[in-house]
Protein backbone atom coordinates (compact mmCIF):
# COMPACT_ATOMS: atom_id res chain seq x y z
CA UNK A 1 0.00 0.00 0.00
CA UNK A 2 1.16 3.42 -0.96
CA UNK A 3 4.00 1.86 -2.87
CA UNK A 4 6.10 1.21 0.03
CA UNK A 5 9.62 -0.51 -0.61
CA UNK A 6 10.38 -2.92 1.53
CA UNK A 7 14.53 -4.33 2.03
CA UNK A 8 15.38 -7.71 3.43
CA UNK A 9 16.16 -7.13 6.80
CA UNK A 10 19.84 -6.84 6.24
CA UNK A 11 19.48 -3.93 4.31
CA UNK A 12 17.89 -2.09 6.92
CA UNK A 13 19.63 -0.26 9.97
CA UNK A 14 18.00 0.87 13.49
CA UNK A 15 16.49 4.62 13.57
CA UNK A 16 15.73 6.95 15.19
CA UNK A 17 13.14 7.71 17.75
CA UNK A 18 10.08 8.71 16.39
CA UNK A 19 9.48 12.32 15.22
CA UNK A 20 13.42 13.07 15.69
CA UNK A 21 15.41 14.46 13.26
CA UNK A 22 18.63 16.48 12.80
CA UNK A 23 18.39 18.39 9.78
CA UNK A 24 14.78 18.26 7.94
CA UNK A 25 14.91 17.96 4.08
CA UNK A 26 13.08 20.75 2.88
CA UNK A 27 11.18 21.63 -0.05
CA UNK A 28 10.09 24.20 -2.98
CA UNK A 29 7.15 26.10 -3.85
CA UNK A 30 5.62 28.54 -1.26
CA UNK A 31 5.93 31.07 1.46
CA UNK A 32 8.26 31.08 4.62
CA UNK A 33 11.49 29.95 5.84
CA UNK A 34 11.56 26.70 4.33
CA UNK A 35 15.27 25.70 2.39
CA UNK A 36 15.03 23.39 -0.75
CA UNK A 37 13.71 20.77 -0.79
CA UNK A 38 15.63 17.40 -2.07
CA UNK A 39 12.73 17.03 -4.39
CA UNK A 40 12.53 20.01 -6.23
CA UNK A 41 14.84 23.37 -6.26
CA UNK A 42 13.80 26.86 -5.81
CA UNK A 43 14.33 29.07 -8.61
CA UNK A 44 13.13 31.87 -9.89
CA UNK A 45 10.70 31.74 -12.78
CA UNK A 46 9.89 34.60 -15.28
CA UNK A 47 6.14 35.19 -15.85
CA UNK A 48 4.97 32.92 -18.42
CA UNK A 49 5.13 34.17 -21.89
CA UNK A 50 3.82 33.55 -25.59
CA UNK A 51 6.59 31.02 -25.83
CA UNK A 52 5.71 28.77 -22.92
CA UNK A 53 2.07 28.76 -23.88
CA UNK A 54 3.14 27.76 -27.14
CA UNK A 55 4.98 24.79 -25.30
CA UNK A 56 2.10 24.20 -23.19
CA UNK A 57 -0.37 24.03 -26.12
CA UNK A 58 1.77 21.50 -27.49
CA UNK A 59 1.88 19.30 -24.29
CA UNK A 60 -1.31 19.41 -24.03
CA UNK A 61 -1.53 18.43 -27.81
CA UNK A 62 0.51 15.38 -27.09
CA UNK A 63 -2.05 14.20 -24.73
CA UNK A 64 -4.97 14.37 -26.85
CA UNK A 65 -3.45 12.19 -29.23
CA UNK A 66 -2.37 9.80 -27.20
CA UNK A 67 1.94 10.14 -27.85
CA UNK A 68 2.42 10.38 -24.03
CA UNK A 69 6.36 8.82 -24.85
CA UNK A 70 7.08 12.18 -26.98
CA UNK A 71 5.34 14.48 -23.87
CA UNK A 72 7.67 12.27 -21.59
CA UNK A 73 10.88 12.90 -23.43
CA UNK A 74 9.89 16.87 -23.46
CA UNK A 75 9.80 16.56 -19.76
CA UNK A 76 13.06 15.41 -19.39
CA UNK A 77 14.45 17.25 -21.96
CA UNK A 78 13.33 20.71 -21.54
CA UNK A 79 14.60 21.99 -18.06
CA UNK A 80 13.26 25.55 -18.53
CA UNK A 81 9.75 24.55 -19.63
CA UNK A 82 6.53 26.70 -17.39
CA UNK A 83 3.53 24.78 -17.32
CA UNK A 84 0.38 26.20 -16.55
CA UNK A 85 -2.69 25.26 -14.36
CA UNK A 86 -4.31 23.42 -16.96
CA UNK A 87 -1.49 21.73 -18.38
CA UNK A 88 0.33 20.67 -14.83
CA UNK A 89 -3.48 19.24 -14.27
CA UNK A 90 -3.35 17.34 -17.56
CA UNK A 91 0.06 16.24 -16.71
CA UNK A 92 -0.29 14.56 -12.98
CA UNK A 93 -3.46 13.15 -14.42
CA UNK A 94 -1.78 11.21 -16.59
CA UNK A 95 1.35 9.97 -14.41
CA UNK A 96 0.23 6.28 -15.23
CA UNK A 97 0.32 6.96 -18.97
CA UNK A 98 3.56 8.74 -19.33
CA UNK A 99 5.35 5.75 -19.34
CA UNK A 100 3.29 4.33 -22.58
CA UNK A 101 5.47 3.14 -25.28
CA UNK A 102 8.94 3.49 -23.13
CA UNK A 103 10.86 0.30 -23.61
CA UNK A 104 11.16 -1.11 -20.02
CA UNK A 105 14.65 -2.07 -19.70
CA UNK A 106 15.36 -4.19 -16.62
CA UNK A 107 18.61 -4.02 -14.63
CA UNK A 108 20.62 -7.39 -13.63
CA UNK A 109 18.81 -8.89 -11.05
CA UNK A 110 15.91 -6.82 -11.43
CA UNK A 111 12.47 -8.34 -12.52
CA UNK A 112 10.02 -6.50 -15.26
CA UNK A 113 7.69 -5.46 -12.98
CA UNK A 114 10.12 -3.62 -10.67
CA UNK A 115 11.75 -2.13 -13.84
CA UNK A 116 8.32 -1.00 -14.77
CA UNK A 117 7.33 0.36 -11.19
CA UNK A 118 10.93 2.02 -10.78
CA UNK A 119 10.00 4.08 -14.14
CA UNK A 120 6.46 5.06 -12.98
CA UNK A 121 8.17 6.56 -9.73
CA UNK A 122 10.31 8.06 -11.78
CA UNK A 123 7.34 9.92 -13.72
CA UNK A 124 5.55 10.67 -11.52
CA UNK A 125 8.64 12.66 -9.60
CA UNK A 126 9.17 14.03 -12.73
CA UNK A 127 5.88 15.66 -12.94
CA UNK A 128 5.67 16.80 -9.85
CA UNK A 129 9.33 18.69 -9.85
CA UNK A 130 7.96 20.61 -13.62
CA UNK A 131 4.56 21.42 -11.66
CA UNK A 132 6.38 22.17 -8.95
CA UNK A 133 8.88 25.13 -10.73
CA UNK A 134 5.76 26.15 -12.18
CA UNK A 135 4.77 27.50 -8.86
CA UNK A 136 1.44 25.38 -8.42
CA UNK A 137 2.38 23.37 -5.57
CA UNK A 138 2.23 25.16 -2.09
CA UNK A 139 1.67 22.94 0.17
CA UNK A 140 3.74 19.82 -1.62
CA UNK A 141 5.65 18.68 1.04
CA UNK A 142 5.09 21.76 3.81
CA UNK A 143 5.23 19.01 6.32
CA UNK A 144 8.88 17.48 6.86
CA UNK A 145 9.83 17.32 10.50
CA UNK A 146 7.37 20.20 11.76
CA UNK A 147 5.07 17.55 12.86
CA UNK A 148 1.80 18.63 14.92
CA UNK A 149 2.47 16.66 18.35
CA UNK A 150 6.19 17.32 18.80
CA UNK A 151 6.62 14.68 21.28
CA UNK A 152 8.63 11.97 20.32
CA UNK A 153 6.15 8.94 21.97
CA UNK A 154 2.42 8.72 22.51
CA UNK A 155 1.59 7.03 25.29
CA UNK A 156 -1.87 5.12 25.32
CA UNK A 157 -3.18 6.96 27.89
CA UNK A 158 -2.71 10.21 25.77
CA UNK A 159 -3.92 8.76 22.61
CA UNK A 160 -7.76 9.25 23.15
CA UNK A 161 -7.18 12.89 24.69
CA UNK A 162 -4.63 14.01 21.71
CA UNK A 163 -7.01 12.91 19.26
CA UNK A 164 -10.12 13.36 20.79
CA UNK A 165 -11.21 10.43 19.40
CA UNK A 166 -12.09 7.26 21.57
CA UNK A 167 -9.56 4.23 21.57
CA UNK A 168 -11.99 1.90 19.70
CA UNK A 169 -12.55 4.42 17.12
CA UNK A 170 -9.05 3.93 15.72
CA UNK A 171 -9.27 0.48 16.01
CA UNK A 172 -10.60 -1.12 12.45
CA UNK A 173 -13.69 -3.01 12.37
CA UNK A 174 -12.71 -6.35 10.55
CA UNK A 175 -15.50 -6.63 8.10
CA UNK A 176 -15.81 -10.08 5.85
CA UNK A 177 -17.74 -10.28 2.39
CA UNK A 178 -17.96 -13.98 3.44
CA UNK A 179 -21.12 -14.52 5.51
CA UNK A 180 -22.80 -12.01 3.16
CA UNK A 181 -21.26 -14.19 0.39
CA UNK A 182 -22.61 -17.32 2.05
CA UNK A 183 -25.98 -16.13 2.70
CA UNK A 184 -26.71 -15.22 -0.56
CA UNK A 185 -25.77 -18.31 -1.68
CA UNK A 186 -28.05 -20.13 0.48
CA UNK A 187 -31.11 -17.85 -0.56
CA UNK A 188 -30.16 -18.57 -4.60
CA UNK A 189 -30.16 -22.42 -3.88
CA UNK A 190 -33.20 -22.45 -1.70
CA UNK A 191 -35.00 -20.54 -4.35
CA UNK A 192 -33.64 -23.05 -7.21
CA UNK A 193 -35.29 -25.79 -4.80
CA UNK A 194 -38.64 -24.39 -4.46
CA UNK A 195 -39.09 -23.36 -8.19
CA UNK A 196 -37.86 -26.48 -9.03
CA UNK A 197 -40.56 -27.90 -6.55
CA UNK A 198 -43.67 -25.80 -8.06
CA UNK A 199 -43.33 -27.27 -11.56
CA UNK A 200 -43.78 -31.21 -12.33
CA UNK A 201 -42.11 -31.44 -15.61
CA UNK A 202 -38.31 -31.90 -15.14
CA UNK A 203 -38.01 -28.98 -18.22
CA UNK A 204 -40.07 -26.85 -16.39
CA UNK A 205 -38.11 -27.31 -13.17
CA UNK A 206 -34.92 -26.56 -15.01
CA UNK A 207 -36.48 -23.49 -16.76
CA UNK A 208 -37.90 -22.11 -13.21
CA UNK A 209 -34.21 -23.04 -11.34
CA UNK A 210 -32.08 -21.65 -13.91
CA UNK A 211 -31.98 -18.23 -13.30
CA UNK A 212 -31.22 -18.64 -9.79
CA UNK A 213 -27.89 -21.19 -10.79
CA UNK A 214 -27.07 -18.95 -12.96
CA UNK A 215 -26.88 -15.80 -10.17
CA UNK A 216 -25.02 -18.65 -7.69
CA UNK A 217 -22.68 -19.93 -10.40
CA UNK A 218 -21.59 -16.07 -11.07
CA UNK A 219 -21.21 -15.39 -7.42
CA UNK A 220 -18.97 -18.52 -6.91
CA UNK A 221 -16.79 -17.37 -9.42
CA UNK A 222 -16.59 -13.85 -8.59
CA UNK A 223 -15.44 -15.03 -5.10
CA UNK A 224 -12.60 -17.97 -6.66
CA UNK A 225 -10.96 -15.77 -9.56
CA UNK A 226 -12.12 -11.63 -8.41
CA UNK A 227 -12.22 -12.40 -4.78
CA UNK A 228 -15.18 -11.21 -4.10
CA UNK A 229 -14.04 -7.52 -6.62
CA UNK A 230 -17.47 -7.47 -8.36
CA UNK A 231 -19.93 -8.02 -5.70
CA UNK A 232 -18.12 -5.24 -3.54
CA UNK A 233 -18.18 -2.91 -7.18
CA UNK A 234 -22.36 -4.24 -7.15
CA UNK A 235 -22.27 -2.86 -3.39
CA UNK A 236 -20.25 0.35 -4.24
CA UNK A 237 -22.78 0.83 -7.02
CA UNK A 238 -25.70 0.67 -4.57
CA UNK A 239 -25.00 2.62 -1.72
CA UNK A 240 -23.65 6.23 -2.16
CA UNK A 241 -22.69 6.12 1.82
CA UNK A 242 -20.60 3.37 1.03
CA UNK A 243 -18.69 4.99 -2.30
CA UNK A 244 -18.45 8.35 0.00
CA UNK A 245 -16.56 6.37 2.99
CA UNK A 246 -13.73 4.95 0.11
CA UNK A 247 -13.34 8.65 -1.38
CA UNK A 248 -12.66 9.95 2.34
CA UNK A 249 -10.43 6.98 3.01
CA UNK A 250 -8.31 7.70 -0.30
CA UNK A 251 -8.69 11.38 0.64
CA UNK A 252 -7.13 11.27 3.75
CA UNK A 253 -4.24 9.14 1.94
CA UNK A 254 -4.04 11.61 -0.80
CA UNK A 255 -3.55 14.71 1.67
CA UNK A 256 -0.98 13.28 4.52
CA UNK A 257 0.97 11.86 1.36
CA UNK A 258 0.95 15.28 -0.68
CA UNK A 259 1.93 17.27 2.52
CA UNK A 260 4.81 14.73 3.03
CA UNK A 261 6.00 15.45 -0.36
CA UNK A 262 5.42 12.35 -1.93
CA UNK A 263 4.39 12.35 -5.57
CA UNK A 264 0.87 10.74 -6.07
CA UNK A 265 0.74 8.65 -9.14
CA UNK A 266 -3.07 6.90 -9.12
CA UNK A 267 -6.05 6.93 -7.06
CA UNK A 268 -7.92 4.06 -6.98
CA UNK A 269 -11.29 3.44 -5.93
CA UNK A 270 -12.71 0.18 -7.70
CA UNK A 271 -12.54 -2.88 -6.73
CA UNK A 272 -11.98 -4.44 -10.15
CA UNK A 273 -8.82 -2.31 -10.62
CA UNK A 274 -7.79 -3.08 -7.43
CA UNK A 275 -7.48 -6.07 -7.73
CA UNK A 276 -5.71 -5.54 -11.60
CA UNK A 277 -3.26 -3.42 -10.14
CA UNK A 278 -0.12 -5.65 -8.93
CA UNK A 279 1.30 -3.32 -6.25
CA UNK A 280 -2.08 -3.33 -4.37
CA UNK A 281 -2.00 -5.95 -1.87
CA UNK A 282 -4.12 -8.94 -2.32
CA UNK A 283 -7.42 -8.11 -0.19
CA UNK A 284 -7.64 -4.25 -0.89
CA UNK A 285 -10.91 -2.83 -2.52
CA UNK A 286 -8.99 0.68 -2.85
CA UNK A 287 -5.69 2.38 -2.57
CA UNK A 288 -3.62 5.75 -3.14
CA UNK A 289 -0.39 4.55 -5.22
CA UNK A 290 2.23 7.19 -3.87
CA UNK A 291 6.07 7.05 -2.95
CA UNK A 292 8.99 8.65 -0.60
CA UNK A 293 11.60 9.09 -2.77
CA UNK A 294 13.75 9.31 0.07
CA UNK A 295 12.98 6.11 1.61
CA UNK A 296 13.03 4.18 -2.06
CA UNK A 297 17.19 5.70 -1.91
CA UNK A 298 17.97 4.77 1.72
CA UNK A 299 16.23 1.08 1.16
CA UNK A 300 19.02 0.89 -1.85
CA UNK A 301 21.59 2.43 0.32
CA UNK A 302 20.96 0.29 2.66
CA UNK A 303 20.32 2.78 5.33
CA UNK A 304 16.85 4.00 6.43
CA UNK A 305 16.45 7.11 8.86
CA UNK A 306 14.10 7.51 11.56
CA UNK A 307 12.46 10.27 9.50
CA UNK A 308 11.51 8.14 6.39
CA UNK A 309 10.24 5.08 8.62
CA UNK A 310 7.87 8.19 10.60
CA UNK A 311 6.83 9.21 7.01
CA UNK A 312 5.87 5.51 5.96
CA UNK A 313 3.71 4.86 9.39
CA UNK A 314 1.84 8.38 8.83
CA UNK A 315 0.80 7.63 5.63
CA UNK A 316 0.11 4.04 6.21
CA UNK A 317 -2.64 4.94 8.94
CA UNK A 318 -3.89 8.51 7.32
CA UNK A 319 -6.84 6.43 5.55
CA UNK A 320 -7.78 4.87 8.96
CA UNK A 321 -7.86 8.03 10.39
CA UNK A 322 -9.78 10.18 7.87
CA UNK A 323 -12.11 7.35 8.04
CA UNK A 324 -12.26 7.42 11.97
CA UNK A 325 -12.53 11.53 12.37
CA UNK A 326 -15.27 11.32 9.53
CA UNK A 327 -17.82 8.43 10.65
CA UNK A 328 -16.40 8.10 14.27
CA UNK A 329 -14.79 4.71 13.50
CA UNK A 330 -13.30 2.62 10.50
CA UNK A 331 -14.01 -0.17 8.70
CA UNK A 332 -10.78 -0.95 6.74
CA UNK A 333 -7.17 -0.21 7.61
CA UNK A 334 -5.86 -3.39 8.90
CA UNK A 335 -4.02 -4.20 5.84
CA UNK A 336 -1.85 -0.97 5.86
CA UNK A 337 -1.21 -2.03 9.52
CA UNK A 338 -0.10 -5.20 8.45
CA UNK A 339 2.22 -3.23 6.54
CA UNK A 340 3.91 -1.28 8.82
CA UNK A 341 4.10 -4.34 11.41
CA UNK A 342 5.76 -6.62 8.82
CA UNK A 343 8.13 -3.34 7.56
CA UNK A 344 8.83 -2.60 11.24
CA UNK A 345 9.87 -6.13 11.89
CA UNK A 346 12.13 -6.39 9.09
CA UNK A 347 14.26 -3.66 10.62
CA UNK A 348 17.96 -4.61 11.74
CA UNK A 349 17.49 -5.72 14.54
CA UNK A 350 13.45 -6.15 14.39
CA UNK A 351 11.14 -4.32 16.03
CA UNK A 352 9.10 -6.43 18.97
CA UNK A 353 5.91 -5.59 19.04
CA UNK A 354 5.66 -3.12 22.13
CA UNK A 355 7.93 -0.46 19.91
CA UNK A 356 5.79 -1.47 17.07
CA UNK A 357 2.44 -0.75 18.57
CA UNK A 358 3.99 2.80 20.35
CA UNK A 359 4.54 3.51 16.94
CA UNK A 360 1.16 2.99 15.62
CA UNK A 361 0.12 5.07 18.40
CA UNK A 362 2.37 8.04 17.34
CA UNK A 363 1.72 7.84 13.95
CA UNK A 364 -2.07 7.37 14.49
CA UNK A 365 -2.25 10.80 16.40
CA UNK A 366 0.32 12.73 14.03
CA UNK A 367 -2.67 11.66 11.12
CA UNK A 368 -5.16 12.75 13.13
CA UNK A 369 -4.16 16.21 13.92
CA UNK A 370 -2.74 16.75 10.51
CA UNK A 371 -6.10 15.99 8.50
CA UNK A 372 -8.27 17.94 11.33
CA UNK A 373 -5.86 20.95 10.80
CA UNK A 374 -6.29 20.81 6.33
CA UNK A 375 -10.16 19.62 6.75
CA UNK A 376 -10.80 22.06 4.08
CA UNK A 377 -8.48 19.96 1.90
CA UNK A 378 -9.35 16.51 3.00
CA UNK A 379 -13.29 17.23 1.80
CA UNK A 380 -12.10 19.03 -1.41
CA UNK A 381 -10.28 16.11 -2.20
CA UNK A 382 -12.63 13.35 -1.15
CA UNK A 383 -15.18 15.28 -3.30
CA UNK A 384 -12.64 14.95 -6.49
CA UNK A 385 -12.18 11.17 -5.60
CA UNK A 386 -15.53 10.89 -5.36
CA UNK A 387 -16.31 12.74 -9.07
CA UNK A 388 -13.92 10.10 -10.56
CA UNK A 389 -11.02 13.05 -10.66
CA UNK A 390 -7.43 11.78 -11.61
CA UNK A 391 -4.45 13.08 -9.10
CA UNK A 392 -4.44 16.42 -10.80
CA UNK A 393 -8.00 17.02 -10.34
CA UNK A 394 -7.34 15.47 -6.82
CA UNK A 395 -3.67 17.82 -6.42
CA UNK A 396 -5.75 21.34 -7.44
CA UNK A 397 -8.58 20.74 -5.27
CA UNK A 398 -5.97 20.03 -2.40
CA UNK A 399 -3.93 23.65 -3.19
CA UNK A 400 -7.00 25.59 -3.40
CA UNK A 401 -8.38 24.42 0.17
CA UNK A 402 -5.48 24.81 1.93
CA UNK A 403 -5.09 27.36 4.67
CA UNK A 404 -2.96 30.40 4.60
CA UNK A 405 -0.44 30.65 6.06
CA UNK A 406 0.13 26.78 6.12
CA UNK A 407 -0.16 25.14 9.94
CA UNK A 408 3.56 23.93 8.77
CA UNK A 409 4.89 27.06 8.31
CA UNK A 410 3.18 28.75 11.46
CA UNK A 411 4.86 26.26 13.36
CA UNK A 412 8.50 26.81 12.18
CA UNK A 413 8.28 30.22 12.79
CA UNK A 414 7.03 29.46 16.12
CA UNK A 415 9.94 27.11 16.56
CA UNK A 416 12.25 29.87 15.33
CA UNK A 417 10.84 32.58 17.63
CA UNK A 418 11.19 30.56 20.64
CA UNK A 419 15.02 29.64 19.29
CA UNK A 420 15.40 33.72 18.92
CA UNK A 421 14.13 33.99 22.39
CA UNK A 422 15.98 31.54 24.28
CA UNK A 423 19.22 32.83 22.23
CA UNK A 424 18.59 36.23 24.12
CA UNK A 425 17.66 34.89 27.26
CA UNK A 426 21.46 33.11 27.05
CA UNK A 427 22.74 36.30 26.20
CA UNK A 428 21.34 38.21 28.98
CA UNK A 429 21.55 35.56 31.73
CA UNK A 430 25.77 35.19 30.46
CA UNK A 431 25.88 39.42 30.71
CA UNK A 432 24.27 39.39 34.53
CA UNK A 433 27.12 36.46 35.55
CA UNK A 434 29.67 38.52 34.07
CA UNK A 435 28.90 41.80 35.62
CA UNK A 436 28.64 40.64 38.85
CA UNK A 437 31.72 38.53 38.27
CA UNK A 438 33.25 41.82 37.84
CA UNK A 439 32.16 43.38 40.20
CA UNK A 440 32.70 40.72 43.24
CA UNK A 441 36.46 40.77 42.06
CA UNK A 442 36.39 44.61 42.28
CA UNK A 443 35.00 44.89 45.75
CA UNK A 444 37.41 41.79 46.86
CA UNK A 445 40.69 43.17 45.65
CA UNK A 446 41.02 41.57 42.43
CA UNK A 447 40.90 37.99 41.45
CA UNK A 448 43.40 37.32 43.69
CA UNK A 449 43.17 39.58 46.07
CA UNK A 450 45.88 42.09 45.23
CA UNK A 451 45.76 45.75 43.63
CA UNK A 452 45.60 44.56 40.39
CA UNK A 453 43.70 46.21 37.44
CA UNK A 454 40.14 45.48 39.41
CA UNK A 455 42.23 46.05 43.01
CA UNK A 456 41.91 48.60 45.27
CA UNK A 457 45.21 49.49 45.58
CA UNK A 458 46.58 52.92 45.60
CA UNK A 459 43.94 54.39 43.73
CA UNK A 460 40.95 53.12 46.36
CA UNK A 461 38.01 51.87 45.84
CA UNK A 462 35.85 54.92 43.73
CA UNK A 463 38.75 54.17 40.69
CA UNK A 464 38.63 50.43 40.69
CA UNK A 465 34.20 50.87 40.97
CA UNK A 466 34.72 53.63 37.94
CA UNK A 467 36.80 50.79 35.87
CA UNK A 468 33.97 48.19 36.79
CA UNK A 469 31.45 50.55 35.11
CA UNK A 470 32.92 51.35 32.06
CA UNK A 471 33.63 48.11 31.50
CA UNK A 472 29.85 47.09 32.25
CA UNK A 473 29.04 49.56 29.82
CA UNK A 474 31.13 47.93 26.72
CA UNK A 475 29.53 44.60 27.29
CA UNK A 476 26.08 45.83 27.60
CA UNK A 477 26.75 48.10 24.53
CA UNK A 478 28.11 44.35 23.12
CA UNK A 479 24.78 42.82 23.76
CA UNK A 480 22.56 45.43 22.19
CA UNK A 481 24.64 45.00 19.23
CA UNK A 482 24.02 41.15 19.31
CA UNK A 483 20.18 41.68 20.10
CA UNK A 484 19.89 43.45 16.92
CA UNK A 485 21.84 40.82 14.43
CA UNK A 486 19.64 38.12 16.15
CA UNK A 487 16.68 40.25 15.83
CA UNK A 488 17.61 40.56 11.89
CA UNK A 489 18.08 36.66 11.35
CA UNK A 490 14.99 34.80 10.29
Amino acid sequence: LAAAVVAPSSALVPRRTPGQEASPARRCAGPGPRAPSLLVARMDLDAPDERSNERCRRLRELAERGDFAELYRTLQSDVSLHLDEETSVMLLNNIPRLVEGVTIAPEKGQSRDDAREKMLQDAALLAFRRVGLSGHLRGFGSVQAEWPDARVEMPASELERTTGLPADALSPQATSSYWPTVGVAALLLQFAVGAQALHPEPEQQLAAAAPALAALLLLLGDQLLLRGAAQETALLAASRERRGRVARREAGKAVVAYLLGCPLERCVTSPLEARAEPRIPRGASSATLAHDPRLVMEVRRGQVSGSSVDRLSVRLVAGLAAEALRYGGAETGQLERDELSAFLKRMSPPWDVLRVRAQERWALAQAVLLLREHSAAVDAAAEAIFSGGGVGDVVRAIEGALPRPLPADRRREERAQRAREESHELWLRWGRQLSARYALEALEGGPEGGAGEWGAGPGGKGAALRAVEARILKKQERLREVRKVLGSED
